[in-house]
């Protein structure tokens, strides 16, 4: 994916959209000060380029229906093909590669517990290359992902 520069308009109807995905053309443009085919072009722009998607998410774990998890990993050797591996497990949400303790960090979800160990001793940790694991079991969420802040521009 192509990297994008932001700019304050694309900045405010990103903030905009993340209150109201559905806000109509005209009122987000009446709510970030930006005129209507300006507003107009640069949402649909944000929205094609792969800027921000439009979606409805459930928080599942709300729900009572999931379990989830943060997996620190500890790996050896080359990260690409286990970062391959990963991302194409649908359990697993978030795949990124860190500094400090872990090689790389996951968020996972699954429908029970049994799952949830299946899925880390039975799929993750059979993957080559990776050395070990550590399991942070989500207790209870106060804030999931699509609340995350835009960071300022500069």
């Amino acid at each position: 994916m192509q990297t994008r520069d932001l700019d304050d308009d694309d900045r405010r109807i990103i903030q905009a959209l993340r209150a109201d995905g559905r806000m109509p053309y005209r009122d987000l443009a009446a709510y970030t000060g930006i005129n209507y085919s300006t507003a107009r072009r640069k949402a649909i722009a944000l929205i094609e380029s792969g800027v921000i998607d439009i979606t409805t998410i459930v928080n599942r774990v709300a729900t009572g229906e999931r379990v989830s998890a943060a997996v620190g990993v500890c790996v050896n050797g080359p990260l690409d093909d286990i970062l391959k591996r990963l991302a194409n497990i649908d359990e697993v949400l978030i795949v990124t590669s860190c500094a400090g303790r872990f090689d790389l960090f996951l968020d996972i979800e699954s429908a029970s517990d049994d799952s949830m160990r299946t899925l880390l001793y039975d799929t993750i940790r059979h993957i080559p290359g990776i050395v070990s694991t550590e399991t942070f079991h989500y207790m209870r969420l106060a804030k999931v992902p699509f609340s995350w802040m835009l960071p300022k521009g500069g």
